[in-house]
């Protein structure tokens, strides 16, 4: 069952971001399912393998995070439901990265 709620996970919080992203800006209530999910992708889905790479996906998503309201804002319409999506994308992610983070550092530590 485990290795079933991984995927399901992942693809459950992309889709819930972007339909949550455009229907439901700043929803507490998403913002609480999306961070449970990616916590759940961190812990169930990234092997060894991939840490560094999840963990330098995560970096790159956090830093053009930071300046996409620059680029949207100027998007008319759909600008704003944009910037939500990727929000929520990004609260989907850090709960993953932290998991992720934490293993490494037991790793190195150990």
């Amino acid at each position: 069952m485990m290795q079933v709620m991984g995927p399901w996970s992942y693809i459950a919080g992309i889709l819930i971001a972007i339909i949550a992203g455009f229907a439901m800006p700043a929803n507490q209530s998403v913002i609480t399912v999306l961070a449970a999910l990616g916590f759940i992708v961190g812990l169930l889905n990234i092997r060894d393998i991939e840490k560094t790479k999840f963990l330098i996906g995560v970096l790159t998503l956090l830093a053009a995070g930071m300046y996409i309201n620059l680029l949207t804002s100027s998007i008319q319409y759909i600008g704003q439901q944009i910037f939500q999506v990727v929000n929520y994308v990004i609260i989907f992610t850090i709960p993953g990265a932290v998991v992720v983070s934490l293993k490494v550092i037991h790793e190195v530590a150990s």
